[in-house]
């Protein structure tokens, strides 16, 4: 099903002016190369009157692996105009139909029918054959579903649209002797999406709107020539690489479903947002970032909407894939940065007022180093319950966590020994320290044990227990320094503790 998005990718490409001439046939043999190196049967007919190349009943066909189905998308005809500066300007059909059979995990079938519309679409090529530009704008992009039916049952779908408006990109592909590198950027005014159907499990209503505006995409990719692209590994290990960044400047969404019987649903919204990634043979890596989030939920029994806000969130990922002798870096972070809730959840969780409302936070940055030890590119070698890797060094850069009134910080640095396993049995023996700041704590267990959460003897539990782990610095202060010795020691503060 994935790759039916290339053909509505390939539909967006044109070109600017360069310094070579380019033909008609030149243009339409590219983009013939393009689609049949994903794995596409391009068939269609050719028709050449002077300047101008028609191509018409064009249709192009794919078959999933492992018998999971396939896809193919279709044109009417397509015109293909040589311009007096050496450029070729194309003409696409106002609709392009797309057809999937797909056949999901569960072995049922999925048949979907789908419509590629443009509006107001200029396209334009140039450059010379294995290094062609294409340029485009379009008032509007959408892709429309007709019909989907699961299982030989079809779906009550009244509306399912995604479209993009305001559109202008370029998309440069260079062709080599084994690769094609490509390179595109993309700008949309708006993109909106539009769901309306009916819930087949229990026959209820489900809508889903949206928008996001100021949409900004940029990406490159470098591609195997000859290598099946439904293959991952393969292309991972003939050079495949790609990377990309999309940024919008803010967007909403509106949800409405049925849950029980009562009517249910989220509004949300935020003020921006970003997301880049990264994939190649070493390693995959993702990030994205979230500015004033507003998540507005409604449901359930109580049917009172809780509201909450939060200024900032984000996340990040790095993972070597790539088996080798020397570890690589890895990365995970993940930040919430000052959450609010409405007063109706205080209400319900403290309504005594007990606990104080400041603004919640939770940040974790982590990093380290691992080898990897099994070839991902080859599932025979791959052992089962088996660890693929190894973990050589890890730093916890930041731990922040601060809630109802207490602030828990964090940072430590650690490596490991992969060949003793017996120290810390079933794990490599760690070497560092951890440094643990909390202020706050014994108030906010205080206002826990009258508001009746925490009894007593809990709470002298977990005193005892900070008092062993940790030592005072101030009134309401502790800090704890947890050691793990060459020689499998644990000390905190000073105090042997294994």
């Amino acid at each position: 099903m994935r790759n039916f998005c290339v053909a509505a990718v390939l539909a967006m490409t044109t070109a600017i002016p360069a310094q070579a001439d380019i033909t008609a046939a030149q243009v339409w043999g590219d983009w013939k190369t393009y689609m049949e190196g994903f794995g596409y049967q391009v068939q269609a007919r050719e028709a050449q009157a002077g300047n101008v190349l028609t191509v018409s009943d064009v249709t192009m066909s794919s078959q999933m692996p492992d018998d999971g189905g396939a896809v193919s998308v279709a044109m009417d005809s397509m015109t293909l105009t040589e311009q007096s500066d050496g450029t070729v300007a194309i003409t696409l059909p106002a609709s392009m139909p797309i057809a999937a059979a797909i056949k999901g995990e569960d072995g049922k079938p999925m048949d979907l029918s789908l419509d590629y519309t443009q509006t107001g679409m200029k396209m334009v090529a140039s450059g010379a054959p294995g290094n062609i530009t294409y340029v485009y704008s379009a008032d509007e992009l959408a892709l429309v579903a007709r019909k989907i039916v699961l299982g030989g049952a079809a779906l009550d779908l009244r509306t399912a649209r995604m479209a993009l408006t305001g559109l202008a990109g370029e998309t440069r592909r260079t062709t080599g002797t084994t690769t094609t590198s490509t390179g595109q950027t993309l700008t949309a005014a708006t993109v909106g999406w539009d769901l309306d159907m009916t819930n087949p499990e229990d026959q209820t209503p489900v809508k889903v709107a949206g928008t996001m505006t100021g949409a900004a995409f940029n990406n490159t990719a470098v591609l195997p020539i000859g290598v099946d692209f439904q293959d991952l590994a393969a292309m991972m290990a003939s050079g495949f690489a790609m990377d990309g960044a999309l940024t919008h400047q803010g967007g909403s969404s509106d949800i409405s479903f049925v849950t029980d019987g009562s009517a249910s649903g989220m509004k949300t919204s935020s003020t921006g947002g970003d997301l880049t990634f990264r994939m190649d043979k070493a390693a995959m890596a993702y990030q994205g970032n979230t500015t004033g989030a507003k998540y507005e939920i409604l449901g359930g029994p109580v049917q009172l909407p809780v509201i909450v806000d939060i200024a900032k969130a984000g996340f990040n990922l790095l993972v070597p894939v790539e088996k080798s002798d020397t570890p690589s870096d890895f990365a995970l972070g993940l930040t919430l940065a000052d959450v609010v809730v409405s007063d109706i959840v205080w209400a319900m969780l403290d309504p005594t007022g007990q606990l104080p409302r400041d603004p919640a936070t939770l940040a974790l940055d982590l990093t380290g180093k691992a080898r990897i030890t099994a070839d991902f590119s080859d599932p025979a070698q791959i052992v089962p319950d088996a660890a693929p890797g190894e973990i050589h060094a890890l730093t916890l850069r930041d731990l922040t966590l601060r809630l109802a009134g207490a602030d828990l910080t964090g940072a430590g640095d650690f490596t490991f020994d992969n060949t003793d396993l017996t120290t810390v049995p079933g794990m490599p023996r760690p070497d560092g320290a951890l440094d643990l700041k909390l202020v706050g704590g014994n108030a906010l267990l205080d206002r826990l044990i009258a508001m009746g959460l925490v009894p007593e003897d809990q709470a002298m539990g977990m005193r005892m227990m900070m008092g062993v782990f940790g030592k005072m610095d101030g009134a309401d202060t502790l800090t704890s320094k947890i050691e793990f010795t060459p020689d499998g020691q644990i000390v905190a503060n000073g105090q042997r503790i294994k």
